[in-house]
């Protein structure tokens, strides 16, 4: 067997295993954010905002995977990894998630690119961080930049970094 097929599909069992756990992290994840958003007792009632929230945590998830990916595999390895992975995602994913993932996701890459430290390590400024750019493209679109749900919405964000950290340190993604 040529050495580089072994290396792509060990690189897309990983990619496999790695969105199953983001995918679940997400789902479990989304109806927190939206609750923050527009209440609990709107919840219900209101599940059009659940789509649009799944994606842009999809999408700051797998922002995450990139940084992994890049400081434990990199360069060439974290390139490959993410090719896998996006596919895999994008299998998964039902409309209306998926008609408009793929042009949010193009957006978001090329903005999110830019910041390359997840969440302040100590009680720092969330500015310039992954999570604090994440906080800003959803607080002052849909929080009308009120700060006690800026808030929640920035303690939402890094906990969910760290369910992604953890998962995949857990499950050996990236060893």
């Amino acid at each position: 067997m040529w050495p580089f097929k072994k290396h792509n599909l060990e690189l897309l069992d990983r990619a496999k295993t790695a969105a199953a756990m983001l995918q679940d992290i997400v789902e479990e994840t989304a109806p927190k954010l939206v609750n923050i958003l527009i209440g609990e007792e709107k919840l219900s009632e209101n599940n059009q905002l659940l789509p649009y929230i799944t994606s842009e945590l999809l999408i700051l998830g797998l922002q995450v995977t990139d940084r992994i990916a890049f400081r434990q595999l990199g360069t060439s390895k974290s390139s490959g990894f993410m090719n896998a992975i996006l596919p895999v995602i994008q299998q998964e994913l039902q409309p209306p998630i998926g008609s408009q993932f793929e042009r949010l996701y193009n957006i978001r890459n090329t903005y999110y690119g830019e910041f390359t430290i997840l969440y302040p390590v100590r009680n720092e400024n969330l500015r310039g961080t992954l999570c604090g750019e994440f906080v800003k493209a959803i607080g002052s679109s849909l929080a009308k930049s009120n700060p006690d749900v800026i808030m929640d919405i920035s303690m939402l964000a890094i906990a969910f970094t760290k369910l992604i950290l953890d998962a995949y340190e857990k499950n050996k993604v990236f060893i």
